[in-house]
């Protein structure tokens, strides 16, 4: 049902535009726009792209469909003049009235899954801890989830470098969080960051500690919590 949603949410501004269209100049000028924005959306989706604007994309979709879609029918009327009258069930007028319905119900639908689903508690992906500064491995990902306690659901990971001391692999991990936007000064073994942009303002937290058993690498974890400032 989510799949099917979620290639709905997606196609619908395309396929109802490519209904409506009368020219094809403005029909491709408006369209590609469109099935390129639905493109990146569904490389997000499937953590294609890495980016923290995820809920902003999300929510970008629906009033930039509404402007394209608009500024498309503005063009045709100044090119071609206005639609004849048209019996309900016309082409055209079916795909107005479904691109109507499509605003509303996902009008309702995106803003309800960013807050329950897309901003709710979750583990981080293991993502955020790769790409790994040369000579550092990632063991041992896993994820630990409690009804305590104020983390909830945490990464655990083990960063090990070969032939490195501890403090070596400790400073080439926080030069890769680093690269990640992190901001981590030498010797801070733990932090926190923005986990998004402007909608999620969630904190995306880490913290490392020493493996007593292993010299040569630092135990991880990660963590989601609310945003508290």
């Amino acid at each position: 049902m989510v799949t099917l949603f979620v290639l709905l949410f997606l196609a619908g501004p395309p396929l109802c535009w490519a209904l409506m269209a009368r020219t094809a100049p403005v029909g491709l000028a408006v369209g590609l726009p469109l099935a390129g924005w639905s493109a990146l959306l569904l490389a997000v989706h499937l953590d294609w792209i890495d980016t923290r604007a995820r809920a902003e994309l999300y929510l970008a979709e629906l009033p930039l469909s509404v402007l394209l879609v608009a500024a498309g029918l503005l063009a045709e009327r100044r090119l071609r003049g206005p639609r004849r009258k048209q019996v309900l069930g016309d082409r055209a007028s079916g795909a107005r009235i479904a691109f109507g319905s499509y605003l509303a119900l996902f009008g309702l639908l995106v803003p309800g899954y960013l807050w329950f689903a897309g901003l709710s508690d979750d583990v981080p992906p293991a993502d955020e801890l790769r790409p790994l500064a040369a000579g550092l491995a990632l063991h041992g990902v896993r994820n630990e989830c409690t009804e305590t306690g104020s983390a909830g659901c945490t990464l655990q990971a083990e960063v090990s470098g070969a032939g490195l001391s501890r403090a070596e692999v400790a400073a080439r991990l926080r030069d890769s969080l680093n690269a990640r936007g992190w901001r981590l000064a030498e010797g801070q073994d733990h932090g926190c960051r923005r986990n998004g942009w402007l909608v999620d303002r969630r904190q995306l937290c880490f913290g490392e500690d020493a493996d007593p058993a292993a010299p040569d690498s630092v135990l991880v974890e990660m963590w989601i919590k609310a945003d508290l400032s």
